[in-house]
């Protein structure tokens, strides 16, 4: 393992009181350069609480989040690399893995930006910490959020470090960029668009009632204006009825349909079924680029990778999962990969070009050997992590528990590749002209 220095250690020393957001225009900003997101080190994150009892705290305001939908953060000092910046927030976060996570290894939100008007950090103002929920290699989203930015699709950048609480090492998380206008510009080099979370039933249906929108959806900017017409307009164009050439032209003409391609093959390849395209519609944020002029798709949320769950196939049927799967109940993933041929080519055609040159068994063996060699010492460091030692290190290579009882296996990820590889290899052979 390595321990980042300089720059590329991230060293965090926080004392904390309990506040909403509010920005405070007064407040000293300085400017810190680097790259948070060096993935070739480890960093180093702590987090030093005034109260003694800033757990039931953070717990207490979590619960607050989830019941009312109210954001508190904990107003926090924070030293980076013995850089002071002053009052940013921290929070829980997440859903499953929150949930589901035996002991306190949560997930976090840390905000640079909460308080102090444009205070940043490394020209990042949201970081994510996750805790691998479900992962025993702690490697699944790494690695696939990896694939997506080398695909070129705006894919949040990530990297891993040791956090502690008050010195105590809480374990290895992976710090993930949070989708936010800073996102925005480094991927579309434009923030003013509308960003919209397909959350908390992003099904892509034409609604009758337009109010009904903003019950299925969160806008995550330009609130004031509550302009959802760029939204309704998508949508309407998914649920069109046309020829398949005129479909097609229709979508390509506001939808990066390219781009959501790749992500959707990603997701298939990987089984990542907590994914629109695969079984449950969420997990994705849409934005209005202004420079583009058309919709760009943007996924997050890769625990799950490489079928670390589902609740009703056992090893062999996730391997051989159907890789123009859809549920015909979502009209986009119905259009793309059941109702229009046109398109459905154009998606085999992505999805063989990834699974030749990306979901092969070298490049993620050398991904594995990579990661592994990185993080082996803080995960045998970590005692509040969900699985063992032994646990990461078959987990790397092959699958633990019943293969045969869904949801009570996660396949090794080189087991899980060889023989994915194997069942997309027949799907594909008789569709090749």
């Amino acid at each position: 393992m390595k321990v980042g220095s300089g720059f590329l250690g991230f060293i965090l020393i926080v004392s904390v009181s309990l506040f909403s957001c509010k920005s405070n225009p007064t407040g000293e900003v300085k400017i810190y350069k680097g790259d948070v997101f060096d993935d070739s080190v480890v960093h180093e994150i702590k987090l030093n609480f005034a109260d003694k009892n800033y757990w039931d705290s953070l717990v207490k305001y979590k619960l607050i989040k989830d019941s009312m939908e109210i954001n508190h953060f904990y107003k926090c000092n924070v030293s980076i690399d013995g850089n002071e910046i002053k009052d940013i927030g921290v929070r829980l976060k997440g859903e499953s893995s929150y949930d589901f996570t035996k002991g306190k290894k949560k997930s976090f939100k840390l905000d640079f930006n909460c308080f102090v008007r444009k205070q940043k950090y490394c020209g990042v103002t949201r970081i994510n910490l996750n805790n691998n929920y479900k992962d025993p290699s702690l490697m699944r989203e790494k690695i696939t959020l990896d694939m997506l930015a080398k695909e070129g699709l705006p894919a949040p950048r990530s990297a891993y470090a040791k956090v502690y609480l008050n010195d105590e090492y809480w374990g290895l998380y992976l710090m993930v960029e949070g989708i936010n206008k800073d996102f925005l510009k480094r991927n579309f080099n434009n923030t003013s668009g509308n960003l919209y979370i397909g959350e908390p039933n992003g099904t892509l249906e034409k609604l009758a009632v337009p109010s009904d929108y903003a019950r299925n959806y969160r806008k995550k900017n330009n609130k004031k204006e509550n302009d959802w017409s760029d939204l309704v307009q998508f949508i309407s164009t998914v649920n069109s009825e046309n020829t398949a050439k005129n479909q097609a032209a229709n979508l390509d003409s506001i939808f990066n349909l390219d781009n959501c391609l790749k992500t959707w093959a990603i997701n298939n390849l990987m089984v990542n079924v907590d994914a629109y395209n695969m079984m449950y519609p969420h997990n994705y944020f849409l934005y209005s680029d202004s420079v583009s002029g058309k919709i760009q798709w943007i996924n997050y949320d890769y625990n799950y990778s490489f079928a670390a769950w589902n609740p009703k196939y056992t090893y062999t049927q996730v391997c051989e999962f159907p890789i123009f799967y859809c549920n015909p109940n979502l009209p986009l993933a119905n259009l793309v990969l059941s109702k229009n041929k046109q398109i459905q080519k154009r998606y085999l055609t992505t999805l063989q070009s990834i699974f030749a040159n990306q979901f092969t068994e070298e490049h993620i063996d050398t991904e594995v050997k990579r990661l592994y060699t990185l993080i082996k010492e803080a995960v045998y460091e970590d005692n509040m992590k969900e699985f063992s030692n032994e646990d990461f290190e078959k987990n790397c290579s092959t699958t633990l528990g019943d293969k045969n009882d869904p949801g009570a296996f996660i396949p090794g990820l080189k087991e899980f590749v060889h023989d994915r590889r194997m069942s997309v290899l027949k799907q594909t052979a008789p569709l090749i002209n």
